[in-house]
């Protein structure tokens, strides 16, 4: 799930912002670069209100935190920012 959320989103929003959506350019790239950051601590709050994937989702925090220094560095040479 973290690699969906850090590679497949951001790709997946600069393809809308660039070839769906007509946006001025400083919210496109705000719009991905939005989408590379890591998943929020708010999953593991209703994960734990509705007992599911508990587990899945306090372990998925760290690593999407890890990672997504990696995905916003990219995104953000990528986007000349």
């Amino acid at each position: 799930m973290v690699v969906l959320k850090l590679i497949v989103q951001p790709l997946l929003t600069f393809l809308l912002v660039t070839y769906i959506f007509e946006m001025d350019p400083f919210w496109a790239k705000s719009a991905v670069l939005l989408s590379a950051l890591p998943g929020a601590t708010t999953v593991y709050v209703v994960a734990q209100q509705y007992n599911t994937y508990v587990q899945q989702a306090s372990a998925s925090i760290p690593i999407s935190t890890l990672f997504s220094l990696l995905s916003v560095t990219v995104v953000l040479v990528f986007l000349e920012i």
